[in-house]
């Protein structure tokens, strides 16, 4: 029998596993659990493996950028040095749980990008556990698995489980369903989720002065006119905080800096067209991020009504850190240069960001949509099947939640015994 712990996955499923007779789980953490708030109480300290820390103590500044994205409220303010204390309030907790427990495996429902799953997901890896994170893809009723985000979408890392017949379109332009607009149901005690748009609302009150300066930002540093006879690259900017920059873009989590690595690479008359994400409020958008923009004179900021499509069609190719424009531009036969760990990067037209690519290597490689079809295949084979993520049950016809539950639970209990990601 082997011995797991599951981060983010329900009860139900832990109960499934259960039931196999072949894993016992050994913890599962829920995502509510008070963990999250590091309400932890602790006995005494007790010494530990000192190369450990200093392998997850690299993570600190990923653990506290992912960490502070529900404060951005502006609500409960904390600095710098709470989250080191509570860095090491969670070391200590999450050290002594696998010294004690000595898990076979540990798995995560999603990439690491809240807080103390990532300080959990580095211990672990530095104490030689096995690590199974998981990617809810785009697919319906697919999702990736990786030990780490270096890893993500490597067909040769994974296990082949399925077939290749899923057809991609030759086209830019997706049904990306979490970009559709939520519409306020009428009667404000009609569910609870309007008693959470109430909260949200007084929150919005609270950030209103910070939302009128942001505002004001964008239109000051807006250039009208788009010209489409230029030259030029288009960087859609991420929606941020997002797990797509905070824990899977690296150093690149800072977007203008990516922007300031394209903007050298480029010729004199080219251009870095920059459009803001519709979903984007003030967060991470504060003075000097337009003052670094700005000071970049061949990049320019497009209105945000300027077609995402028209600016994939008449660019050179598009950048990204790691998101899903990215792929839409890649399937419309548009080259892309990534700056993270995007889940596409090893699909051929994909070029990932080093201080040696150059310019020409982009601009050379010509995109056969038949052998990005079948590069895609292979890794559609490793794709697992269930849904882990809420959400995303939305694209999948006549899901049933009990035989998902039955589906993750076979995935993982797979993944347990018959997957080595070394």
């Amino acid at each position: 029998m082997k011995k797991i712990i599951l981060w983010g996955f329900s009860k139900q499923i832990s109960d499934a596993l259960e039931r196999s007779g072949n894993i016992k789980v050994i913890k599962c953490f829920h995502k509510r659990s008070n963990l999250n708030n590091c309400r932890i109480k602790l006995d005494s300290y007790k010494p530990y493996d000192k190369a450990v820390y200093r392998q997850a103590y690299k993570s600190i500044w990923k653990y506290f950028t992912c960490r502070n994205r529900p404060k951005q409220i502006y609500l409960r303010p904390e600095k710098f040095y709470d989250y080191v204390d509570y860095f090491n309030i969670y070391f200590q907790y999450f050290y002594n749980l696998i010294s004690e427990e000595k898990p076979d495996a540990v798995f995560f429902d999603n990439i690491p990008h809240i807080g103390p799953d990532v300080v959990f997901h580095e211990i672990a890896k530095a104490m030689g556990i096995k690590n199974v994170l998981f990617y809810q893809t785009l697919f319906p009723d697919r999702v990736m698995y990786c030990n780490c985000v270096e890893n993500l979408g490597d067909p040769k890392r994974m296990l082949k489980m399925g077939d290749d017949s899923f057809v991609l379109e030759s086209k830019f332009k997706k049904d990306l369903f979490y970009m559709r607009k939520n519409r306020l149901r009428i009667g404000i005690f009609k569910n609870v989720r309007n008693i959470r748009h109430l909260y949200l609302s007084a929150i919005n009150i609270v950030k209103f002065p910070y939302t009128v300066r942001y505002s004001q930002r964008i239109k000051k540093h807006i250039t009208r006119n788009v010209d489409f006879s230029k030259s030029f690259v288009y960087f859609p900017l991420h929606l941020q905080p997002e797990m797509t920059t905070d824990a899977l873009g690296g150093m690149y989590s800072d977007q203008i800096l990516a922007i300031e690595r394209l903007s050298e690479m480029l010729p004199d008359g080219w251009f870095v067209y920059v459009k803001e994400n519709p979903l984007q409020d003030e967060f991470r958008r504060g003075r000097c991020f337009f003052q670094r923009l700005e000071m970049l004179k061949n990049v320019i900021l497009v209105p945000n009504e300027t077609s995402t499509y028209q600016l994939m069609e008449k660019s050179k190719f598009v950048a990204t850190i790691t998101g899903t424009a990215g792929w839409e531009a890649l399937t419309g036969g548009r080259n892309v240069l990534v700056f993270g760990n995007a889940w596409y990067k090893h699909m051929p037209g994909v070029f990932s960001y080093s201080d040696n690519l150059k310019l020409e290597d982009i601009l050379n490689y010509k995109i056969d949509h038949s052998e990005l079809q079948s590069e895609f295949g292979k890794l559609y084979k490793c794709f697992g099947i269930g849904v882990v993520v809420k959400g995303y049950e939305k694209i999948v016809k006549d899901f049933d939640p009990d035989k998902n539950i039955a589906k993750v639970a076979r995935l993982i209990e797979k993944l347990t015994f018959d997957w080595d990601p070394s």
